[in-house]
C-alpha cells in the first residue's frame, strides 16, 4: 500500500515535468494509474478478502507475487516511456504480462476462498 502511494506521488511529479516537456503525460499517467491505483486496488481487495473470510492479516507467498508483480508492471510501463524506442514494444510486453499475473493469481488465490464461508464460522 505504501508503495501504491509512492506512486500517485511519483505520478504528479512525472506531470509537473511533463508541463517543461521532459516526460509525456502518458508516463505520469501510467505511473498514477498502474503503479497507484492498480496497486492499491490490489492491496484493498487482498487485505479486504483476508479479513472478511477470517484468515490471519499476514502476507504469503501468493500475495507477495501479487504485489511484487504489479510493481514490476508499473515499472516496466514507466521505463517503456523514458528509455530508448528499441525497448518499448519488449517493455510494454513486459508490463502486460506483470500486470495480467498481478491480477490473475489473485483470481486465482482468492476466488475460493469468498466461495467459501469464513474459517472461524463468524458472519461477515
Amino acid at each position: 500500500m505504501h508503495l501504491a502511494f509512492g506512486w500517485i506521488g511519483i505520478g504528479y511529479l512525472l506531470l509537473a515535468l511533463s508541463g517543461l516537456g521532459l516526460y509525456s503525460v502518458s508516463t505520469a499517467m501510467h505511473a498514477i494509474a498502474i503503479g497507484g491505483m492498480s496497486s492499491l486496488i490490489l492491496g484493498m481487495m487482498t487485505r479486504t478478502t483476508i479479513g472478511h473470510t477470517g484468515r490471519p492479516m499476514r502476507a504469503e507467498r501468493h500475495e507477495r507475487l501479487i504485489f511484487l508483480a504489479i510493481q514490476a508492471a508499473a515499472v516496466a510501463r514507466v521505463l517503456a516511456n523514458v528509455l530508448p524506442v528499441q525497448l518499448r514494444t519488449a517493455l510494454l510486453l513486459i508490463s502486460g504480462a506483470c500486470w495480467m499475473l498481478a491480477f490473475a493469481t489473485f483470481l486465482w488465490r482468492f476466488a475460493p476462498l469468498l466461495s467459501q464461508a469464513r474459517i472461524d464460522q463468524r458472519e461477515g
